[in-house]
């Protein structure tokens, strides 16, 4: 028999660590939380009792998901409003942002203390993933089930396929080009002489001081005359990305991707290619709803993508967890259809360039496979966002391997284009070693990346706003060059809050599409003529074959391409040589960023750039957190590696912000609010619901897509299994 859940505050009869085995001491427990609240002692218990002031151990976070499931079946207004009270009372933040934060955080940390058992290891991940607390939960092993295994009445088990490097043509054709940009970060509510600092996250806009609905039409000056520090036409730092700043981008990609440079190649396909890799709406989460993120999709897929695109081009798209709203929540069809709405929004606008199938695909799990008109490759878009640790919804399914089913279709795609020998490209927002990773789901898609990588010729990413990139291994124990197999491109953003504007240009063999060279170029925020009412310039910031062929070894020659084992080749060439680890730092903000990174910094850096799994990085949380909403971001003129702040923009965690763990602590480490709390919950008539042995699940368990006839040693598939694929997950249609 499971214990039941609500023992909350009845851990005052036990240690902080111990679990209630018996019936009749659950029960005995379970009346102290109610008599506390009647005695008005249960804000000083809450505290010394469970060790929550700090929130450092994992036991005080486990204990507190415990007293939140008993206090959330009453109502959660009480909590709202001791978070806005908090939040005015501790920062600079103005009170519509703070009440704003209390009705977006309060209800998801509500439904994940209903829905997750405290003490379980799905409650361990949550507590490591958000606060840093309880060791790193181990990856629960799982030999993935590939389409390709062979019969259970064959011996042989299946081999990692390594990449062998592709045979040079005689002499090699003019490269093709493909654009990626990512991370745009769109505000339409951006307005020049608005400004830069303000009782926002982000500044530069209009809502703080005149909200009105239609901001393409605003009103002459809604913001005060005595501005000190206006904002440009063409963006800030510490500001969302604006109309000018974001056309310019698209109006230097169609200089760059020149017509004529294909038609020379004689290629009867429609054009260069173009990836996105997610994240089209402004970070300040609290002024974002469902009504909003569907025009800001529209706005994007429809009129921007259609004057880019014509009259030839060809656009590929992904989701990014600020697509989403709520903003990282992409809950799995076997919970419900809450993410639908995106799915459906998205789907239509890239049916327009890519075809309806692509959208039917879309409805499924916000995936899609195609082939590009013309050309023997085949582009994969995947849903990266379900296996974000900031992603609640999978919280609730305790456990489920393969939510969706998305990894196994994967496979089934790469094994299709095995067989048919179509080189692939995968696109996602975050790539699969980011600390914000799920370190299961990493690791399976990292055995599928082995299985496949002579058919994966290239993976792009997003999500960090930097420009970096990361090796994966045949061979995980084994990092080195002859292990190599697959390289991640994770794209610099347009967003100015990590450092300049940027895209990068890649340079492609137009027979085997592995990627010859990439070109990144930017806007510099720091050129005088950045502001002009014409637009940035945009210039050519560098090669990755000019910047690093030279220092790998062997060196690269002039027909040679960027290989898995040339970026290994460079990470140890970083360890020798710390200039050129130096500028690689430097890049990676487009020259925002100046600060070193020498000792266990660089150690961590390289560490990161070779992991293709979340589980072999070497971000670490630290040790609890340092409480407090923080201070509005302060970047004034010429602060390229300035203080604190402008340094904090160069965490590769930087598009999965949110303000819970900040919100959770500053509640606890205050007892004025706790004991605020428990008089809004006796005065609000709360009670906290009878003990019983055992209470349902908020959704059943999924089922874990798997090949039908699947053995359970992993290691074959009956002969029959050919005849269906696979079976659909519970709830799926």
């Amino acid at each position: 028999m499971r214990p039941h859940r609500f023992w909350g505050l009845s851990a005052l009869l036990a240690s902080p660590s111990a679990l209630p085995s018996a019936q009749a001491t659950q029960a005995a427990k379970h009346a102290i939380l109610q008599g506390s609240l009647q005695a008005g002692t249960w804000a000083k218990q809450t505290k010394e009792v469970f060790e929550l002031d700090s929130l450092n151990t994992c036991d005080a976070c486990m204990n507190l998901l415990s007293v939140l499931e008993a206090l959330s079946e009453h109502n959660e207004n009480p909590v709202e409003a001791l978070m806005k009270k908090l939040c005015i009372s501790t920062t600079h933040f103005n009170e519509r942002y703070c009440e704003r934060v209390g009705q977006k955080h309060v209800p998801e940390l509500m439904y994940i203390a209903r829905g997750v058992d405290p003490y379980s290891p799905t409650a361990k991940q949550f507590c490591f993933s958000l606060f840093g607390v309880c060791d790193p939960p181990e990856v629960r092993e799982w030999r993935f089930p590939f389409p390709s295994l062979p019969f259970c009445d064959e011996k042989d088990e299946p081999k990692a396929i390594i990449p062998k490097k592709p045979k040079k043509p005689k002499k090699q054709k003019r490269p093709l080009r493909i654009v990626h940009f990512t991370d745009i970060h769109y505000d339409k509510e951006y307005w020049p002489g608005t400004s830069t600092t303000c009782d926002y996250p982000r500044c530069c806009r209009l809502a703080p001081w005149a909200p009105f609905e239609d901001s393409w039409n605003p009103p002459p000056r809604p913001w005060p005359e005595n501005i000190q520090s206006p904002a440009g036409w063409n963006g800030e730092h510490n500001c969302g990305t604006p109309q000018g700043l974001e056309l310019s981008m698209y109006n230097k990609i169609k200089e760059v991707l020149d017509r004529r440079h294909y038609r020379k190649q004689g290629w009867d396909g429609r054009g260069p290619m173009i990836l996105f890799t997610g994240d089209i709406s402004h970070q300040l989460i609290s002024d974002i709803s469902g009504s909003i993120a569907t025009n800001y999709t529209d706005r994007f897929y429809g009129p921007r993508m259609k004057w880019l695109s014509e009259p030839y081009y060809w656009i590929f798209g992904t989701l990014g967890n600020h697509d989403a709203h709520s903003v990282n929540i992409f809950e799995p069809t076997q919970m419900g259809w809450s993410t639908r709405w995106l799915y459906n929004v998205t789907g239509t606008g890239l049916a327009q360039y890519l075809g309806w199938d692509v959208k039917r695909q879309m409805l499924k799990h916000g995936a899609y496979s195609t082939r590009v008109r013309g050309l023997n490759l085949r582009i994969i878009s995947l849903n990266t966002n379900l296996y974000s640790r900031l992603n609640w919804a999978l919280y609730l399914l305790n456990g489920a391997r393969d939510p969706d089913g998305q990894l196994y279709w994967l496979a089934q795609e790469l094994d299709r284009a095995e067989k048919a020998g179509q080189p692939v490209y995968i696109i996602g927002h975050m790539h699969f070693g980011h600390p914000d990773a799920l370190p299961d789901q990493s690791n399976y898609f990292d055995q599928i990346v082995r299985r496949y990588a002579s058919t994966i010729r290239g993976m792009f990413f997003g999500h960090t706003h930097l420009d970096e990139f990361a090796v994966s291994y045949s061979d995980p124990a084994r990092r080195d060059a002859d292990h190599a197999a697959a390289v991640s491109y994770i794209g610099p953003s347009l967003s100015p809050d990590t450092g300049m504007p940027a895209f990068r240009v890649y340079d492609v063999d137009p027979d085997t599409f592995a990627v010859r060279d990439f070109v990144t170029y930017i806007a510099d925020m720091e050129d005088p003529a950045f502001q002009r009412e014409e637009g940035p310039r945009w210039t050519r910031y560098y090669s990755a074959k000019e910047a690093y062929g030279w220092a790998a070894s062997p060196p690269l020659g002039e027909e040679d391409g960027l290989t898995p084992a040339f970026w290994h080749n460079l990470t140890e060439a970083f360890e020798r040589n710390a200039t050129l680890f130096d500028e690689f730092v430097l890049r990676k903000t487009r020259g925002w960023i100046r600060d070193k990174c020498e000792g266990e910094c660089k150690e961590k850096e390289l560490c990161q750039l070779r992991a293709g799994r979340s589980q072999d990085g070497c971000s670490v949380r630290g040790e609890g957190i340092v409480w407090g909403f923080g201070e509005p971001f302060k970047v004034g003129n010429g602060s390229r590696g300035g203080g604190e702040k402008e340094r904090r923009g160069v965490d590769s965690r930087a598009c999965a912000e949110t303000e819970l763990p900040d919100v959770i602590g500053g509640l606890l480490s205050r007892g004025d609010l706790l004991e605020e709390l428990q008089a809004r919950f006796v005065a609000g008539n709360g009670t906290i619901r009878p003990w019983e042995e055992a209470r349902p699940e908020v959704c059943e368990r999924s089922t874990v897509v798997m090949p039908r006839g699947w053995n359970a040693t992993g290691n074959c598939v009956d002969r029959e299994a050919t005849k269906e694929p696979f079976e659909t997950a519970a709830g799926e249609d």
